[in-house]
């Protein structure tokens, strides 16, 4: 696929979405992971846990589905795939990468507050 004598628009998609996902979902579950290291177990730990080894399985994922693809191994790249799949999954990465790195940043700088835009009665 990647090694042909043309890369078809699909491919191109395809190779780069790969790696945006690689990269944004690598850098969530380093923060997520960070974010756990530095804290106490609390009651709810064990979901930021749980999205931490998420995001390692869709890095790895996708690390084994891009060396098929520079090995020339066949895939299957259609117009849904390439087109509406991998972009989903390259945002929700963006997403929890933004939420952990908020997170952490947050607890070991501080500055980040909620307020209620209506007082509680």
């Amino acid at each position: 696929m990647f090694m042909k004598d043309f890369i078809t628009i699909f491919d191109a998609i395809s190779i780069s979405m790969m790696v945006g996902i690689i990269v944004v979902y690598f850098l969530s579950f380093y923060w997520n992971l960070k974010l756990i290291l530095v804290t106490e177990w609390q009651d709810y730990s064990f979901i930021k846990l749980y999205i931490a080894i998420a995001e390692f399985v869709f890095t790895a994922t996708y690390v084994c589905t891009l060396a098929r693809v520079l090995l020339c191994i066949p895939i299957d790249v259609n117009f849904f795939g390439a087109v509406v799949i991998r972009p989903s999954i390259l945002f929700l990465g963006g997403a929890l990468a933004s939420s952990a790195r908020a997170s952490y940043k947050s607890l070991v700088y501080g500055g980040e507050r909620w307020i209620l835009r209506r007082p509680e009665k």
